[in-house]
């Protein structure tokens, strides 16, 4: 099985092949690229940057490279009501800075496409066993993308309340399962909670547990990969 995961920030792929003794860079191409050995598997890591048009370009050129069986995104989160370090796997993502409600689509919803990307019910139940087996604290929700570090409740506050589902907030997952819907891969977002929104020193927060935060993502998806 060839596995493809993106990060988007360096810290966070550094957590995850810190548990691989052997790791190939690739330099053939403008993404990031390193690919581990490990077992049967084939593990193509790619780090796309920040935001949403980053994490686009760079799942669209790992699953056009790359045979691709399926795809997972992992890294850090802010919070919705869910504490510091917790795991948060996303049954569905959609977009958080999308508002075309002057033309009767309800907030996230882009004309001619889905309000939400689903994450793959298989990959989900896998992980949610590694999950309770390690009893890793977690949150099953939705996530909502946007390119901006949230730190105001009350600026999603119309978000909360149409879609009370939403759990968390990031800049990424929701293109990166955007592209892999289209191309018909199997994928799961898994987001480990690095500070809250809305908290009187959230940067502070985040600086602070980020790393804490990449650790345990990573540390769950290794696991998962086992049962795979």
């Amino acid at each position: 099985m060839t596995i493809g995961i993106i990060f988007a920030m360096q810290i966070e792929l550094d957590a995850f092949i810190a548990h691989y003794d052997t790791v190939q860079q690739h330099d053939d191409t403008k993404l990031v690229m390193y690919s581990i050995e490990h077992k049967t598997h084939k593990i193509i890591c790619g780090l796309s940057g920040i935001g949403k048009v980053n994490a686009a370009i760079a799942t669209t050129t790992m699953l056009t490279k790359h045979p691709i069986d399926v795809l997972f995104n992992i890294g850090v989160a802010g919070g919705i009501n869910v504490p510091i370090a917790t795991i948060v796997l996303a049954e569905k993502t959609m977009y958080g800075d999308v508002n075309l409600h002057a033309f009767g689509y309800p907030l996230g919803q882009l004309p001619n496409q889905d309000l939400n990307q689903h994450s793959d019910q298989r990959l989900l139940t896998q992980t949610l066993e590694v999950i309770e087996k390690h009893q890793f604290d977690h949150h099953v929700g939705w996530i909502a993308s946007g390119d901006q570090f949230v730190i105001d409740i009350a600026s999603v506050e119309p978000l909360l309340t149409m879609y009370p589902k939403i759990c968390a907030v990031d800049m990424e997952s929701a293109s990166i399962m955007h592209v892999a819907n289209h191309f018909s891969i199997p994928a799961l977002v898994i987001r480990s909670i690095s500070d809250q929104v809305g908290t009187e020193n959230q940067s502070l927060e985040f600086n602070q547990f980020v790393r804490i935060a990449a650790q345990k993502v990573a540390a769950l998806l290794k696991e998962t990969i086992e049962i795979l």
